[in-house]
């Protein structure tokens, strides 16, 4: 209902599989709203999009309201549901060679992605933003219909939206045999959220991506070990050897084997996208660069590079057995080798 002022807001639920963008508009047939309505079974991660729009001037919107799912005596508990805001970020390109007709939207344009940690979101008139439910169903829920509500709560009003979930007499295992993997970039969050890369202030955004990640069953971490956001820093001592710095490598893997994963995803040694390493000279504490050239034919040339990943490996090698990680590391070679790379590839 409109306030005082005659500001309001229409609130309906979104599949979370959808993209709610600020030109997203309210559903036509409005008097047919259904409530959100999920299923899961015990020891599944469920979850669903409350649209917001705003009607007649802006809107704050603040932490909304989480009832209990209730299914008789039985209930989720309030530590098993979150909301988060969905905040919208620019993207400038689609992704390459997508027909139109496959992508979600033209770029350039603002996209809904990350997930908010503030407790209140500012909502434009006329524009509408996306509320993220999260529903985590303890192993131990008893199977049956539960029912619960959450509030939306706005300077224009508040809105209680009716929340179904369905448990199914299943229970997903904790832990299974096939690993999972999505890469993630370290400097692209630093980037993102404009610390300096392995600073003391990287080290606690990345617990908390970690700890994301593993509840959505990820358990294998991919590692820069080379490239321009290396883990291992490559010192060249005086003698014109190499020894290897694993501070950042192991508070690293040491965070993703804390929240939960298994295994250590070693990134590529040799790849299109890197074509140089960083070394620090031991001597003048001036930083030096090895470039190299190719493709994965040149895995037979013994040039700088790859007298420094013969040393690095030999030393990673030792390094995994010291940690008692050596059996959860798996190393990538070359990524997507064409036809005429596999032999030397493999």
């Amino acid at each position: 209902k409109p306030s005082g002022n005659g500001i309001s807001i229409f609130v309906w639920p979104v599949n979370g599989l959808k993209k709610v963008f600020a030109d997203t508009t309210p559903p036509d047939d409005r008097l047919k709203l259904a409530p959100i309505e999920l299923s899961a079974a015990a020891g599944e991660c469920e979850v669903a999009q409350i649209a917001v729009h705003a009607i007649g001037g802006q809107v704050m919107l603040h932490a909304p309201n989480l009832s209990l799912l209730r299914c008789g005596s039985h209930k989720i508990p309030l530590d098993h549901m979150s909301c988060r805001f969905v905040e919208l970020v620019p993207v400038r390109f689609n992704s390459q060679d997508v027909p139109p007709s496959e992508q979600v939207r033209a770029a350039p344009a603002y996209f809904p992605d990350p997930l908010c940690g503030e407790d209140h979101m500012h909502l434009p008139e006329a524009q509408t933003r996306a509320i993220w439910l999260r529903v985590e169903v303890p192993r131990d829920a008893v199977p049956g219909d539960y029912a619960g509500s959450v509030e939306v709560v706005s300077s224009a009003g508040n809105f209680c939206m009716p929340v179904k979930l369905t448990v199914w007499p299943v229970v997903l295992p904790e832990k299974i045999d096939f690993s999972m993997t999505l890469w993630v970039w370290p400097f692209i969050i630093a980037k993102y959220h404009g610390v300096r890369l392995y600073s003391k202030d990287f080290w606690p955004l990345l617990e908390r991506y970690a700890a994301e990640m593993a509840a959505h069953r990820q358990d294998t971490i991919f590692t820069p070990i080379v490239g321009p956001d290396a883990l291992i820093d490559v010192i060249k001592t005086e003698s014109g050897g190499y020894r290897f710095d694993f501070s950042n490598f192991d508070r690293w893997v040491q965070i993703f084997l804390d929240a939960g994963f298994h295994r250590i995803e070693g990134a590529h040694i040799y790849d299109d996208s890197i074509r140089f390493v960083r070394i620090r000279d031991e001597a003048s504490g001036l930083i030096q660069t090895i470039k190299k050239d190719g493709t994965a034919k040149d895995f037979v040339v013994d040039d700088a590079y790859m007298e420094m990943v013969k040393a690095l490996f030999a030393s990673l090698r030792d390094h995994l057995r010291k940690r008692g990680w050596a059996d959860r590391y798996v190393q990538h070679i070359f990524d997507e080798p064409f036809e005429g790379e596999i032999t030397v590839y493999v």
